[in-house]
């Protein structure tokens, strides 16, 4: 059973949903461009990355200078294409035509996927759509069929469904990949993945609100899960109202946990001062696959300026103690 605790000493819970979302066909032909360190290309408008690790190298808890370098070759490779086009529609769950892509958590995800919410990821291509929660998976080797793919027409065959709550990669390039079997029995994929019985966290986005020194200021801390089928990322976000003086948000992240990897932990993460508004946001964690369990503690200390240009500590908010499956 999972758990899932909030603590502090004054708070009140705040609740906010995850928007999901789709995107809008373009069928636009272009041609594979040159390899790059990261054996990623363009093939026929969509990105393509040769082999599954070069998508983990690009995509699990990536430094800062590597989202730089990943981002820079995204930018380079699709410059002349209609890669990223803005404005896709796709009719929402109440048959209204929306624009989409904004409504996405991941900026970092989102920069992979073409205007058809599609990415290929060596022997398979893949259409995310969360506003179904569902991952629509076309081996390759039936690349002409990819209109299919687009349309979700699980009709054909070869075209098969999964949910953004699996670990899609998992379930087609696992050692015991009994999904790819009755879904593709013809095909022979490469084992990458081994399988985990380990479950996952569910999405979700959860916070509190708690007060800063008697009251004066609020303070809001808030984690976010988000899903994709094949990728998934854990952030916080801290925000404090306006006010004089400084603020310093502190993360403490206790550990988290990758279904069947070793644990990770951390001691404190700081954004340092800001003034004035201040929020701060930061990337837990991200990666092909879920994580089981994580825990993590927030919070917020202020600082006056004094009349000689230095600082005197006020006070901070109570610990906000986030726990997930443990």
């Amino acid at each position: 059973m999972k758990k899932i605790f909030f603590s502090a000493l004054t708070c009140t819970a705040i609740v906010t949903t995850i928007t999901i979302y789709s995107c809008k066909k373009e069928t636009v032909a272009q041609p594979q461009n040159s390899a790059n360190d990261f054996n990623v290309s363009v093939i026929d408008n969509r990105l393509a990355f040769k082999t599954v690790e070069d998508y983990e190298k690009a995509m699990s808890n990536p430094t800062a200078e590597t989202e730089t370098k990943f981002l820079s070759t995204i930018k380079t490779i699709t410059s002349s294409t209609s890669f990223n086009t803005t404005n896709n529609e796709h009719k929402d769950t109440r048959g209204v035509n929306t624009d989409m892509r904004p409504l996405i958590q991941s900026d970092y995800f989102r920069s992979i996927l073409n205007s058809d919410c599609a990415v290929q990821i060596e022997d398979f291509i893949f259409r995310v759509n969360p506003i179904s929660k569902k991952v629509f998976v076309l081996p390759v080797e039936y690349k002409n069929e990819y209109n299919d793919l687009i349309s979700e027409n699980t009709t054909n065959e070869d075209v098969q469904e999964f949910s953004t709550d699996e670990n899609v990669l998992e379930e087609v390039y696992s050692d015991q990949n009994a999904q790819r079997k009755i879904r593709w029995p013809k095909l022979k994929i490469k084992i990458k993945i081994k399988f985990c019985h380990e479950s996952g966290v569910d999405s979700r986005s959860q916070g509190v609100t708690t007060v800063l020194i008697g009251g004066e200021y609020t303070v809001s801390f808030v984690i976010s899960h988000n899903k994709y089928g094949i990728y998934f990322e854990l952030r916080a976000y801290s925000s404090s109202t306006v006010g004089y003086g400084s603020f310093v948000h502190e993360w403490e992240v206790f550990y988290y946990h990758v279904r069947c990897a070793s644990t990770v932990s951390y001691t404190n993460i700081s954004n340092g001062s800001t003034t004035g508004v201040s929020e701060y946001k930061q990337k837990i964690y991200s990666g092909l696959l879920n994580l089981n369990s994580y825990r993590l503690k927030g919070k917020c200390k202020h600082y006056s300026n004094t009349i000689f240009g230095g600082s005197t500590y006020d006070g901070e908010t109570p610990v906000i103690e986030i726990r997930v499956n443990i």
